[in-house]
């Protein structure tokens, strides 16, 4: 089975701090809303979207910003793959209610997330995130995975006496443990939620000093989905956050906050005679690649 997507999507990568005497301060990128169409086939998919200005904030200069993302939702196996960079940020000053420009900050968040699905005889990641499958009565699952994360910042400035960071890079690797559950009701519709928590090793580089440390901090991912769906079609409101924490302690703690917001119509269909290309997922590309390489 195949399908096209049409989707509204709003989508950003921030980098928040939280200290006793501080709620939360949050870099926010400008980054307009964006329209984009996507192809999905057997556990895979592709999009491309285009962001609009008119559709963002236009008092404020925009973000330079790549985003990437790979997603591999099958039976069994679940893979999330993240590439993104930006550049140039926006601090709320909570005083003015205006927004202080940052142009020289920068983001970088690189990695890959895998989960197994336990229950997946009855259970369908699928059918309530990638929307390529059905759902027809509600199920749950366990979910077990680990991820391993790059991620870079750098130009951070000095903004509150009690914040203390400084350019850095990590590598973060840990194992998640969570759990899934589709709700089908009235046949039709849908809601899916799942979440999962992890702990990860750190090791971290100061940009500034070229000291090292290593440290474990927390990770939380979650994802929520409402929808209707029938044989065809599928339309859906869907909510993915990724927080990685870069430090976690009594005193202060920042993390890289992923979040989207998307509303998506996707038609599903056959194809009366097959594409050789598309018989296989871009994973399976991927491994015969590494395979031939292996054995050169």
């Amino acid at each position: 089975m195949y399908g096209t997507k049409l989707y509204f999507t709003k989508e950003s990568l921030t980098l928040n701090y939280t200290t006793k005497e501080l709620n939360n301060r949050a870099f926010e990128p400008n980054k307009p809303a964006s329209i984009g169409l996507g192809f999905l086939w057997k556990n895979s998919e592709l999009s491309y979207s285009q962001s609009f200005n008119f559709l963002g904030d236009r008092s404020r200069r925009r973000s330079k910003t790549f985003d990437f993302k790979y997603n591999y939702y099958g039976e069994r196996f679940l893979v999330d793959v993240y590439l993104q960079k930006y550049k140039s940020f926006y601090l709320l000053n909570e005083n003015t209610k205006s927004y202080e420009a940052f142009p020289d900050l920068q983001l970088g968040l690189y990695g890959v997330s895998a989960h197994y699905v336990f229950n997946h005889k009855k259970y369908s990641f699928a059918a309530t995130n990638s929307f390529n499958k059905i759902q027809l009565k509600s199920a749950g699952s366990f979910l077990l995975g680990a991820n391993i994360f790059y991620s870079k910042t750098k130009n951070i400035p000095s903004f509150y006496s009690d914040i203390k960071d400084y350019d850095k890079r990590l590598v973060s690797f840990g194992p998640t443990i969570g759990y899934g559950y589709n709700f089908v009701f009235f046949r039709h519709y849908f809601t899916g939620i799942s979440a999962l928590v992890g702990v990860n090793g750190n090791f971290e580089k100061n940009l500034l000093t070229n000291d090292s440390k290593f440290i474990l901090t927390p990770q939380i991912q979650s994802k929520f989905s409402l929808g209707y769906s029938d044989n065809n079609w599928t339309i859906a409101m869907a909510t993915p956050i990724n927080a990685l924490f870069m430090n976690y302690s009594d005193a202060q703690q920042s993390n890289l906050l992923n979040t989207k917001i998307m509303i998506t119509a996707t038609k599903r269909f056959n194809l009366k005679k097959e594409i050789p290309f598309l018989k296989k997922d871009l994973t399976d590309y991927l491994i015969d690649l590494t395979k031939k390489r292996y054995h050169q």
